[in-house]
């Protein structure tokens, strides 16, 4: 039974196809047994005989002009004045399970085509996996792109020395038209000239693009940051490569936006691309700076409020001391606030975004800044004096 979606002459086609990949794995020679299992594959609900495929296979007169193209005439077609990037349009077919030759035939190219276009996918940071089912490849993307990003685990640093600083950033929301660049950049070489090699980084390094619900976001963007590629090309400018320096970082709501509507991860793209950045995971990380001394990052997904005070209060008094560690730092808020409580350091981050629109009409400041830690420690890692140095930008 033909199916009605598609006329005659798409399966005539695909069968000239078929017949050209298995002689170009077959020395030339036609299997007509291997042509029928790899039709039925594809369209399990069409007639597969061999017969009724020779017949397609002889009714077709231009076969070299198929096989030269490698795909169905009717793909061909539809694909016609569409100038959106190949990578774009396979990522479409991810949202559930395909077969990759399937996406290999509606986009008018070899299977291994789609094969290293997904490769090059991966590389970036786009949660795909792909697994072979009764010899048949596929491809999709995983459970945590579509369904959100896991808890992170605990990361081990063990910093041998008894004194050391620390940098803490987040909401630099790169890509924003308010974002506070150029401050962000002094403050990190401000960090390091200070002695600082390792900043943690609290997530939302970048703005994103949120859909549906703020429809309004998109004009929020700098015109040369649009979309993934830009914004990851903007926080790699933006976090300067120093001899020694190391990012920790993690991402945050905004940064997600990309892993919802594309699976791409910000954060991992970042750590493969750049050797002096570490992601340790999405919304939270817990870190030991030494084995008796750890630092939590967190970014919430909650509103800001005007209480903001009390949100490190109320995370502390809903998780037990083991959970959350010696320090505790916050992201999402733009604000600053320091909170000594049950034995914990609570710190409430400032952001390098100025007031945005979004703020403004939801009348809510942004401080603008960053905390640098100095730590030290006894013999056996515990924490026994800390000073917290913070460098505002409001005037600037």
């Amino acid at each position: 039974m033909i199916n009605k979606d598609r006329n005659l002459d798409f399966y005539k086609y695909e069968v000239v196809r078929l017949v050209e990949e298995v002689k170009s794995n077959n020395q030339g020679k036609v299997d007509w047994d291997k042509i029928s299992e790899l039709f039925r594959n594809l369209y399990p609900k069409e007639s597969s005989h061999k017969e009724r495929l020779r017949s397609l296979y002889r009714s077709v007169k231009d076969k070299k002009y198929i096989a030269y193209q490698n795909t169905s005439r009717l793909v061909a077609d539809e694909l016609k004045g569409d100038e959106t990037p190949i990578e774009e349009k396979v990522l479409k077919f991810l949202t559930s399970k395909v077969k990759i030759v399937t996406i290999a035939i509606r986009l008018g190219i070899k299977p291994e085509v789609v094969k290293s276009i997904l490769a090059n996918l991966l590389f970036r940071g786009y949660d795909i996996i792909l697994w072979t089912e009764g010899g048949v490849e596929y491809a999709q993307f995983s459970r945590q792109a579509i369904k959100g990003v896991t808890r992170s685990k605990e990361h081990c640093f063990n910093i041998p020395s008894k004194e050391f600083k620390i940098g803490l950033i987040s909401d630099t929301h790169y890509g924003n038209k308010s974002s506070a660049e150029e401050e962000s950049i002094d403050y990190i070489y401000y960090l390091y000239n200070q002695g600082v090699r390792k900043i943690f980084h609290f997530g939302d390094i970048v703005e994103g693009h949120y859909m549906g619900n703020r429809p309004d976001a998109i004009y929020e963007l700098k015109p040369n940051a649009i979309g993934f590629d830009a914004q990851l090309e903007l926080a790699s400018k933006n976090l300067p490569q120093l001899p020694g320096l190391e990012y920790y970082i993690i991402t945050g709501n905004h940064d997600y936006t990309f892993t919802r509507n594309t699976g791409a991860n910000i954060g991992k793209v970042l750590s493969t691309i750049r050797d002096d950045i570490i992601y340790l995971g999405h919304n939270e990380a817990k870190v030991y700076l030494t084995k008796n001394l750890s630092l939590m990052l967190i970014h919430p997904t909650d509103g800001i409020g005007q209480n903001y005070s009390l949100k490190m209060r109320q995370h502390i008094d809903k998780n037990d001391k083991e959970r959350l560690g010696d320090i505790i730092g916050m992201g999402h808020y733009h604000k600053y606030d320091h909170t000594h409580y049950k034995g914990i350091h609570g710190f409430i981050l400032p952001s390098f975004v100025k007031q945005t629109n979004f703020m403004k009409y939801n009348n809510l400041p942004s401080v603008v800044g960053g905390i640098m830690l100095i730590i030290k420690v006894d013999e056996e890692g515990y924490l026994t004096n800390l000073v917290t140095e913070t460098k505002f930008y409001e005037n600037k």
